[in-house]
């Protein structure tokens, strides 16, 4: 509901949004989809002449839509990666 406030909203008009939450690193995301669905992965050194041009950690906050629109997420990483795979599990044919 919020994300059409957002459209209908003068005072957020050309604003930009970068959602994000509780920080997780790559291999968070990997090991929490691997607990859902299984699996495993193995770690890779990062390349040192591809690390100096490495950006580092950024991460998304949700402050500046919730200051403007209330708006706050009410969904988890974990939860979020599970209806994610839920929803291409029901659609595969339109994705594979």
């Amino acid at each position: 509901m919020h994300f059409f406030l957002a459209g209908a909203s003068e005072e957020v008009n050309g604003q930009v949004y970068n959602l994000g939450g509780t920080p997780a690193n790559l291999v968070e995301i990997v090991e929490t989809l691997i607990e859902l669905r299984g699996g495993s992965y193995s770690l890779v050194p990062f390349p040192a002449e591809a690390k100096v041009i490495e950006i580092g950690d950024y991460v998304a906050s949700w402050n500046k839509i919730k200051d403007a629109l209330g708006w706050e997420p009410r969904v988890s990483l974990r939860d979020g990666l599970a209806q994610t795979l839920e929803y291409f599990d029901t659609r595969r044919d339109d994705y594979f």
